[in-house]
């Protein structure tokens, strides 16, 4: 190959080619601009890969959080006219399954009458990304391009992100069976991961419950990176199922995720792991949509006089919590009940006895439910990795859920169980979500 590179310098150069040195060859490849070469240095650098994801991520969250500037406005507009000038300047040859340069040009024009008519929007950055998430994957990596021309570096948390550790202590001399052996007891808790398993069959059960809103746990012991990538993987579900799901972060996205019949998602996080030592880490987790709630809830779990587990309260924090104007949301997982043999009678009589107590406004349902997850994810989110299974068929099991409540599909047989426990339907719809809603609307504004 380099023989013929050499050829065409000689031929072009007019005397001043040179040939590649023998000591530096050796270190130059040849390619086809097809990106193939970028498949084995994934494979090789995967650490290195998680830190660029992770810095795009924080940098696109940076931007969507910036005011519309006259300055700032200004910017974008003049970056999308130059890509609109380079692209149509291109041919129209066929390039799929890619969009060629005349497509392009005709996508920037696109995102040119967007960003038009969200450039007054109090945050018009966050308002054209959001934008085109609804569009094809070209147009939304495009206005990301775009957006990221705008963000001002952070140069020292950016060196600090892009420092991986790739040292590997390895033996060249290793079997295949004791890697394996090795790999097994390292890391099998890799497969625990994916928590929430969100797919489209999940979302439909969801929403055949009559559920409006869900909240999506996104983060457990994630540090940021890690994150960040569940909350880009939550992204591109919802970007692909935009008929069906999408993210609010406000009643009023709430409401008109309801109203246009769509499931909205309030995404959170189970524990703080992923904040590091940088609380304003919760700030940028806000930019990319996570909701961090202040302390006026319980948001899944019963009373310590109907079932005696340390996740449920005593009489004093639930006063305590309505006397602040908060909520109780009484959980339905089955170690927090008393059981899957806990009747659906007994646990509404438990709900109007506490209504009764704190107040009908102060109630409302967490159920905790562990739809979609995998096999052995719940050790994982109970210890993270400090306690990784012994072996094979030893992780802890999910417990047996009632009979009458298995999951988000079941909220008609709740509904009846309140509606049997005596409260009106102006009660129950508070209890069922209302409540939520008012919390929601305190909260995120």
């Amino acid at each position: 190959g380099y023989d013929l590179v050499e050829h065409c310098a000689r031929a072009g150069g007019e005397g001043a080619a040179v040939v590649f040195d023998e000591r530096w060859r050796r270190y130059f490849g040849l390619g086809n601009a097809t990106g193939l070469g970028l498949v084995p240095f994934a494979f090789k650098h995967p650490r290195v890969i998680h830190a660029w994801v992770a810095i795009r991520e924080l940098a696109l969250a940076d931007v969507r959080s910036l005011p519309g500037t006259d300055d700032l406005v200004a910017r974008l507009a003049a970056w999308i006219e130059r890509a609109h000038a380079h692209f149509v300047a291109g041919t129209s040859d066929d390039c799929r399954p890619f969009l060629n340069a005349v497509e392009v040009a005709s996508a920037v024009e696109n995102i040119r009458g967007a960003f038009e008519l969200c450039r007054h929007d109090p945050l018009p950055f966050d308002a054209l990304y959001r934008w085109s998430e609804h569009r094809c994957p070209e147009t939304t990596e495009l206005v990301v391009s775009l957006l990221l021309e705008l963000h001002e570096s952070d140069d020292d948390l950016i060196d600090e992100m892009l420092t991986v550790d790739e040292h590997g202590p390895l033996d060249p001399a290793t079997t295949v069976g004791h890697m394996r052996t090795v790999l097994a007891s390292r890391f099998a808790w890799l497969e625990q991961l994916g928590l929430d398993d969100w797919s489209r069959e999940v979302i439909d059960e969801v929403r055949s419950g009559g559920v409006n809103i869900v909240h999506a746990t996104l983060g457990v012991w994630e540090d940021l990176a890690g994150a960040m990538t569940r909350i880009g993987d939550f992204r591109h579900l919802c970007r692909h199922n935009a008929d069906a799901i999408r993210v609010v972060r406000n009643v009023e996205e709430m409401r008109a995720a309801a109203a246009d019949d769509v499931l909205g998602a309030l995404l959170g996080f189970q524990n703080s792991t992923m904040l590091g030592d940088d609380p304003e880490m919760a700030q940028i987790f806000a930019d990319v949509s996570v909701r961090v709630v202040q302390p006026t809830a319980v948001t899944h779990g019963n009373p310590l006089w109907f079932c005696d587990s340390p996740r449920n309260k005593p009489d004093e924090v639930l006063e305590a919590v309505a006397g602040r104007g908060g909520v109780v949301g009484c959980t339905l997982y089955p170690l927090f009940m008393g059981g899957a043999e806990v009747p659906r009678q007994d646990y509404c009589a438990m709900i109007a006895r506490l209504a009764e107590q704190i107040g009908v406004e102060h109630m409302a349902i967490g159920t905790d439910a562990v739809l979609g997850w995998q096999e052995g994810a719940l050790g994982w989110m109970r210890g993270g990795r400090w306690d990784r299974p012994v072996g094979p068929g030893t992780d802890t099991a999910f417990p047996e859920w009632p009979s009458w409540f298995r999951g988000p599909r079941n909220f008609g047989s709740l509904a009846e169980g309140l509606d049997g426990a005596g409260f009106s339907p102006v009660e129950r719809d508070a209890i069922l979500g209302g409540n939520w809603l008012r919390l929601f609307g305190t909260v995120f504004g």
